[in-house]
């Protein structure tokens, strides 16, 4: 069953009316059938830039918490002597890219 659609209108002025109606013939549609498709492309790609921003958030986060185990790792080694400070950067270095 497709979904029910409601009516969304709003105001041009004369100018803005006139290159709607340019453009839109340009492409083959009809102003209102372009106005929807503007509408349309403008709600996506608004939601994929947030989704795109979120993602980044994400990389810098877990990036962040890789330094942060790097250096814990290294801490709780020597702290625990189970190797020397450089030992233990050593071994960070070699098994945690």
């Amino acid at each position: 069953m497709k979904d029910k659609t409601v009516t969304v209108g709003f105001r041009l002025d004369a100018s803005m009316r006139q290159l709607l109606a340019e453009e839109a013939k340009k492409r083959g549609l009809s102003p209102g059938g372009y106005a929807k498709l503007l509408v349309t492309e403008a709600l996506l790609e608004t939601s994929e830039k947030l989704l795109l921003e979120e993602v980044r958030e994400t990389r810098g986060l877990v990036t962040a918490l890789g330094s942060s185990l790097k250096v814990a790792t290294v801490a709780i080694l020597a702290d625990a002597g189970k190797a020397s400070v450089s030992e233990a950067e050593h071994f960070v270095r070699q098994n945690m890219p």
